[in-house]
């Protein structure tokens, strides 16, 4: 629960101070956090296909808010 309040909290602050499509890719790697914690705490080890995925969700977020211009 708090780590969803900060979620929230740091969203609603970036999208006071950046651009809207800036902090929805900011929003949209929120699983990168859940992940390290996943693997620091419960020591889980995600598997090479697990891995590639999140590269691939990871680059394609940033792709879709990179402000050619």
């Amino acid at each position: 629960a708090l780590f969803l309040c900060g979620s929230v909290w740091t969203f609603s602050s970036a999208a006071r101070a950046i651009d809207m499509s800036a902090a929805s890719t900011v929003r949209g790697l929120s699983f990168i956090p859940t992940v390290l914690l996943s693997v620091a705490v419960f020591h889980e080890r995600p598997s090479a296909k697990t891995l590639i995925a999140m590269g691939l969700v990871t680059a394609a977020v940033l792709l879709l808010g990179w402000d050619a211009s």
